[in-house]
This record gives structure tokens, sequence and C-alpha cells, in this order.
């Protein structure tokens, strides 16, 4: 078994099911640079429906004969694209005993399934990701760099302007928590930004 990760005075605020933002509460080395790099360079992680490259425009390119994956990133094409957009990996709950440790906790306090989406840039000023709504609950770990994000918590930003009930910068080791269907935006404001997103399907129990 794995540490652990969520404290008693996180898991009451992952109870009552609101938005939050708390400060500096799990350790960042959960994850690094330097594992993704080499997840980057493993062919089956680096194939269109696992690993998605945000604002990017689609391409299409011929695989060889050989490859089991036809469906994976050429190194060159995925090398140059990553440096230039908000990038983000699925089904990644196991990469690691740390992450799959945290995603135990996470099932045990809400029952529900949990995945882990890492999201990564290489370049400030990127869009982000504008703002949005997803249909699971979500705590969502800054690893490294900094990240405006912004929840909506009553209202719909998309109809009308509505002031956010949080607007924070986040630094390495925030984490926030979005209830599923609540509007929330994020913002690079650092030339690199490393987090983890931790999706809790509310379609089924465990």
């Amino acid at each position: 078994m794995g540490n652990t990760f969520i404290g008693s005075s996180l898991e009451n605020k992952i109870e009552i099911g609101e938005p939050f933002h708390q400060k500096n509460v799990i350790d960042p080395s959960i994850f690094s640079w330097n594992e993704l790099e080499r997840i980057l360079n493993l062919r089956p992680f680096v194939n269109s429906s696992r690993l998605r490259l945000l604002n990017s425009k689609s391409y299409r390119w011929t695989a060889g004969w050989w490859l089991s994956d036809r469906d994976t990133y050429p190194p060159k094409l995925l090398h140059k694209e990553v440096k230039n957009c908000v990038s983000v990996l699925h089904d990644c709950s196991r990469i690691n005993e740390s992450i799959n440790s945290l995603c135990g906790e996470l099932e045990k306090i809400t029952k529900f399934p949990t995945d882990t989406h890492i999201f990564f840039s290489f370049r400030k000023g990127e869009e982000g990701l504008n703002a949005h709504q997803d249909d699971s609950h979500n705590l969502i770990l800054l690893l490294d760099g900094m990240v405006n994000f912004k929840i909506w918590e009553k209202e719909n930003p998309l109809d009308k302007y509505y002031d956010p009930s949080i607007n924070v910068d986040m630094l390495s080791g925030d984490v926030v928590y979005i209830p599923a269907n609540v509007y929330h935006q994020s913002t690079p404001l650092s030339d690199k930004k490393l987090s983890l997103s931790f999706p809790m399907s509310i379609s089924g129990d465990i």
C-alpha cells in the first residue's frame, strides 16, 4: 500500500461536495516531468485516443506495417505539437503506485470509480481550457507551474457575465475540487505546467 495523500480536513471538504481551493495539501512529487517524458516515449501511451492535443489541428499519417498500434503519433510530430498546445493523457490511474493509491483514497471517500488524467503544457500564454462543465466530480492537483483557476458555482458563465465564486492562482501542491456540472476554467500563467485531474464517475459506484 502506498502513502496516504488525503488528510482528514481535505476528506471532509470532498465529502461536503461543494467547490473549494486548498493550498499546498498534496505532495507534488507524486508525479514528475521525468516520468512524463518516459511515458511520451512509450508508443501505447501516445495513440490519438489516449493522448489529446488540445487546440491543435487534425493530422493524418501513414503507419508502418510493423506497428501493432497504428494510431500512434509519429515521434517528430508529437515532439513538435506538445510544445505548442495544452495536452492531456487519459487512463493513467495506474501510472505509478502513488497515483494509484490516491485514486484508491478518492474511491473510498466518494464510492465513485476514479481515473487520472495528466495535463501538461510548455508555453506561457496558452489559451488553456475555456469555461466548461464535466459530467464527473473532479479533484485537480497542480504539480508544477502556476495556473489561474475559476469556478462558477451557481450560474452559467456562457449565458451572462458572472463573477466566479472561486478565482485563484494555483501553485505547486494546491488542489481545487469541482463537482459535476459546475462550470470552470483554467489558464496557464507559467512557461510550463503539469497537473493531475482525478475525475470521479458519478454514473457508477464501487
